[in-house]
């Protein structure tokens, strides 16, 4: 078994780079977090492999690569470090940074893939620069005239994928290794959305950075937390209800006031009290009051007894609450 002393050696004899026993500790914090820690247990294999032994050389060399040399990890484990434990420990952390960060970029690059395919039709209008005739950019059709040949600003990036979460998630089950998070028509609203939310071109690269926002804290099986885990029902929700649910969601925000509807948008998001209150330039106590008032507003059109209903009707608030954002009602 190797010790620290040992592996501060190594370390010193490769001139600060990567040992073979450093190397080997790697894999092992790797392995034991995936496979003794029951990583693999509770959530699929990153997308493109078939299983959890397929992925972790990936996993070792993404961690070693972007964060161990890269961020310069390595230096920091070495100073900070008093033991092996604590040396596996640090690392260990990393590894789970890293772990969450290749599942999250998995998620986003297939909606990215679903975008491509699906920002080439009606009502989308695609741009093209190169000679190989790959979209460049995309915009709303209704819009082409307005927009900006630029790429969005940081700023512009962040109003975006406030604006997004908005749009409700799919449910998901744990053995998913590529969950679509959005259905057809949530796509459909969160790309109108985005391309609504600035007056530049929506590059992919725009769509990845507000993706990568939105879904910073989505985890195959466990859906966005939206409100109190409202997520989207059940494909099986008949038409009827989901006709009187419309009806009523549409009720109830109209006797919202536009400052109303964002905070319920902000309460749909997970905003904090703190957030809400800096957005809005008051206290948090005027914005629980606030929300009190939403809530005992939105008793006197929702089923508390009927689940369906209920998460159909809250499902509909988002849907108008996005279709307002993305410029569809």
């Amino acid at each position: 078994m190797s010790t620290l002393s040992e592996l501060r050696r190594e370390h010193v004899a490769t001139g600060g780079q990567l040992g073979q026993l450093i190397y080997d500790e790697v894999v092992g914090v790797v392995r034991a977090i995936v496979f003794t820690g029951r990583y693999a247990e509770s959530c699929a294999a990153i997308t493109g492999y078939g299983s959890w032994d397929q992925a972790v050389d990936d996993v070792v060399q993404e961690y070693v690569v972007t964060h161990l040399l890269g961020e310069n990890h390595l230096a920091y484990v070495f100073a900070q470090a008093r033991t092996i434990d604590s040396f596996r420990g640090m690392v260990g952390g990393r590894v789970h940074r890293c772990l969450k960060r290749m599942r999250d970029r998995s998620v986003v690059e297939v909606l990215l893939d679903r975008a491509s395919d699906r920002l080439r039709d009606d009502p989308f209008q695609a741009y093209t620069r190169d000679p190989g005739g790959r979209p460049d950019g995309f915009q709303l059709i209704s819009r082409a005239a307005e927009i900006e040949l630029r790429p969005a600003t940081g700023e512009e990036i962040e109003i975006a994928a406030k604006n997004a979460t908005a749009v409700p998630t799919l449910r998901s089950a744990a053995t998913e290794r590529a969950p679509r998070v959005y259905g057809s028509e949530e796509f459909v609203r969160l790309l109108s959305v985005t391309c609504r939310s600035f007056p530049a071109l929506l590059h992919i690269a725009t769509l990845r950075a507000v993706l990568n926002l939105v879904l910073t804290d989505w985890v195959v099986g466990r859906p966005v937390p939206i409100g109190d885990a409202v997520t989207r029902v059940d494909e099986g929700t008949d038409v009827a209800t989901t006709a009187i649910e419309r009806d009523n969601a549409r009720e109830f925000l109209g006797q919202l006031n536009t400052n109303d509807v964002e905070l319920l948008r902000q309460m749909f998001a997970g905003y904090r009290d703190s957030e809400a209150a800096a957005h809005f330039g008051c206290s948090r106590q005027t914005i629980n009051s606030r929300k009190a008032r939403i809530r005992e507003r939105m008793a006197e059109f929702a089923e508390p007894d009927d689940e369906i209903a209920l998460l159909t009707f809250l499902e509909q608030v988002q849907f108008l609450i996005a279709d307002r954002i993305g410029g569809i009602a």
